[in-house]
């Protein structure tokens, strides 16, 4: 209603103002007041934008990527006091790549197609009018480039006030019951704390995200001493780190997602999983030590963003004319060329042009079809920077290191395939896979399990798929489990919240009445789990288990929600990665049994030791 105030829902709810329905007229005030105030934000975003219609495409992301080393990433390193709108850095930083996509995909919305034909004399011109004015004096334009920026920067401050209004003000007045009106306008934004539930699961999620490095670190050691290579050695010759979080990519798609070595994006296009992110995270470290690390250095020498960011450009030319600035760019046979070097097999030593399309296909963005399809539905841009962070503007691929030094790229990766491509016909089958190897895992530990158990029709509505028993110790556990994308804004969390988990709860709830009214007769459970009848009611687990971190340890319809990443940890006893505390060094001292496994996990053993930052801010993002 807030956001459609033209909508019928919107209509018919002004007209209770006039009729006698108890309670009601206060409520139809306090939503036209908050309206009021959505409208005053939304007209000024509008006016901020009329007041960019001289930019282009190419302009608005030089400006972006100038404001990013400008306003956006010293806050984040520390390296100059918090923007005085939003005073937690990472939360601006968020918020405002969030507003940067908002704006591209209203300017694609508008533009003619020839705005996106771009060449490179169209580049340089564009870095000499727009980016090097406000870098070196003998450039300068008498002000007209800082102006623009100026313009730029106002734009950004008045759509990360329309979407806090939108993220906070109007969901916390809809999504929260505590709140009985509006809250009085704040001229500082802050995450606020209506969501601390989800708030509290995110930091939970940034404490679990090391256990994959810890695991990827063991592998790489274990392969390290079988090929005569050592840690050390990959440390010294940069190697460890980009292996490290490729390593922990892979396996947190694996084991999470049911991802396969190959992922099949449609039209025929299939790409290696390894090859992904050993692309993504080369690109990465590169861009870090060339990049970002060298221009935190110089800013904390020169305590000035231009002159530190023209050090960085001039150090790249120098290096072999290579290019370092804010905004990169190259022909897409040129990108394809760099591509190839991550496509290398022993079937093609020299990489493959077809693996190299399927990589850029993967991670590419391309504005032109956004363009058109934008024109077509009206819809806005479907993947942001960090899920397919290589923006396609005719023959040029542009990269934004800004984004790519800073962004978790296991979430880019998950986020591209279960957000961006969640219609891909593989979805069914990589969600059959992560039942079946939680399965395979509980196996391992002596569990009995079945999966895809369907109980007969009774005479209510139908109990559905169970998606995973395992039986062990005399204990069962039934688990309902959910896969999906990792979500980064309130507003999700909200709908992930509000439909699919106490959909689970409910499902669940009719899941376990089904088993225990068929389980005396039904033989393929007594078969499969080995158990004659339905065990006593303190021995009956029922999880909501999730592949995301989101509303973690919350209750729906009285079962438990956790993460899957916190089951594996139990069940593979491996709570040591996340702390170095001896009392974790083992979950089960007296060894393994099912009624501890379920202790653990319904007591929140795992986090009593575990420390957590204080608040979302205190975590960057240059994991």
């Amino acid at each position: 209603m807030f956001l459609s105030p033209e909508s019928g829902r919107w209509t018919a709810l002004q007209r209770l103002i006039g009729q006698q329905h108890r309670g009601y007229k206060t409520f139809v005030k306090e939503c036209r007041h908050l309206w009021q105030r959505y409208e005053q934000r939304r007209r000024e975003a509008d006016s901020a934008y009329d007041q960019l219609s001289d930019l282009s495409i190419l302009d608005l992301l030089v400006y972006a990527s100038i404001s990013a080393f400008k306003t956006e990433l010293p806050p984040l390193f520390e390296l100059k006091p918090p923007n005085a709108l939003i005073p937690h850095p990472l939360f601006r930083y968020t918020m405002f790549t969030e507003a940067v996509s908002r704006l591209l995909a209203r300017r694609l919305a508008h533009c003619g197609k020839d705005e996106l034909d771009i060449s490179e004399e169209r580049i340089r011109h564009c870095f000499r009018k727009r980016m090097y004015p406000l870098l070196l004096a003998r450039h300068y334009d008498g002000g007209q480039s800082a102006a623009a920026l100026k313009r730029f920067e106002g734009f950004i401050d008045a759509q990360i006030r329309l979407d806090h209004c939108r993220h906070t003000e109007i969901g916390n007045f809809c999504f929260d019951g505590n709140v009985s009106e509006p809250e009085p306008c704040d001229p500082s934004l802050e995450p606020l704390a209506c969501f601390e539930p989800w708030m509290r699961s995110c930091l939970r999620g940034q404490e679990l995200y090391p256990y994959w490095q810890m695991r990827s670190l063991v592998g790489l050691d274990e392969s390290a001493a079988d090929n005569g290579d050592t840690l050390d050695l990959m440390a010294r010759d940069g190697r460890l780190k980009p292996a490290t979080r490729m390593l922990a990519d892979i396996l947190m798609l694996h084991d999470l997602f049911g991802v396969d070595d190959e992922i099949d994006i449609g039209n025929g296009i299939k790409v290696s999983l390894h090859r992904a992110c050993l692309m993504l995270e080369l690109a990465k470290a590169n861009y870090e030590d060339t990049l970002l690390h060298p221009f935190v250095e110089a800013m904390r020498r020169h305590g000035d963003w231009a002159a530190a960011l023209v050090e960085v450009i001039e150090s790249g030319m120098r290096d072999g004319l290579q290019q370092r600035y804010p905004v990169l760019f190259a022909r897409t046979s040129e990108k394809l060329q760099m591509f190839r070097q991550f496509t290398a097999s022993e079937a093609s030593p020299c990489g493959s042009d077809e693996a190299a399309v399927a990589l850029l296909a993967f991670f590419g963005n391309d504005l032109q079809s956004v363009r058109d399809h934008m024109h077509q539905s009206g819809k806005q841009l479907k993947a942001n920077f960090t899920e397919q962070p290589f923006l396609r503007l005719g023959d040029y691929v542009f990269t934004l290191p800004w984004v790519l030094t800073t962004q978790n790229n296991a979430t880019a990766l998950v986020n591209n395939l279960r957000r961006v491509r969640s219609n891909r016909s593989a979805v069914g089958k990589e969600t059959r896979r992560i039942e079946e190897r939680f399965a395979g895992q509980m196996q391992q530990l002596g569990f009995r399990t079945l999966v895809g158990y369907v109980p007969p029709d009774g005479d209510g509505e139908p109990a559905g798929e169970v998606d995973v028993l395992a039986s062990r110790d005399g204990h069962l556990f039934v688990f309902e489990i959910k896969s999906g994308y990792l979500r980064q804004t309130l507003e999700a969390a909200w709908h992930h919240r509000t439909t699919t988990l106490r959909k689970a709860g409910r499902q669940l709830e009719r899941k376990l009445t089904g088993l225990v009214d068929v389980f005396p007769g039904e033989g393929i459970l007594r078969e499969s789990l080995g158990l004659e009848a339905a065990p006593p009611a303190e021995q009956v687990h029922t999880w909501i288990v999730d592949t995301s971190i989101d509303f973690d340890r919350q209750r729906f319809s009285g079962h438990l929600k956790v993460s899957m990443t916190e089951v594996l940890i139990v069940l593979r006893d491996e709570a040591g990665f996340l702390v170095d505390d001896e009392s974790l060094d083992t979950l089960y001292p007296d060894g393994f049994s099912a009624s501890r496994f379920a202790e653990i996990i319904e007591q929140g053993v795992l986090w009593r030791n575990t420390p957590q930052p204080a608040s979302a801010a205190s975590s960057t993002a240059r994991n």
